[in-house]
């Protein structure tokens, strides 16, 4: 598998997410691929980012833009851990006559 196509075009890829040792383990991982492929110097950076909070969110967003001139692509994967129950009725039986 080969790196993201913007670290070979020399861009900085910014990891953003909750937990700081995953996000250092994906970034080795993708430093050690672009450059297994030839890319000299990745740029590869983490940041912490909790998208379920508003601070956090405006924490990042006032950090990045301290840092860096521009944004040129946002990719956002967040997983959902559970979905709320779309029948609130306890009864998993949905026939109300039990004896048809």
């Amino acid at each position: 598998m080969s790196p993201p196509l913007t670290i070979q075009e020399g861009a900085t890829l910014i990891l953003a997410g909750r937990s700081q040792e995953r996000m250092q383990a994906a970034a080795r991982r993708i430093v050690a691929r672009a450059k297994r492929a030839g890319v000299e110097r990745p740029q590869v950076e983490t940041a912490s980012l909790d998208l379920a909070s508003l601070a956090s969110v405006r924490s990042f967003a006032a950090a990045f833009t301290r840092s860096h001139a521009q944004l040129d692509v946002l990719l956002l994967n967040a997983g959902v851990s559970s979905l709320p129950n779309p029948n609130p009725n306890p009864n998993p039986n949905p026939n109300p006559n039990p004896n048809p």
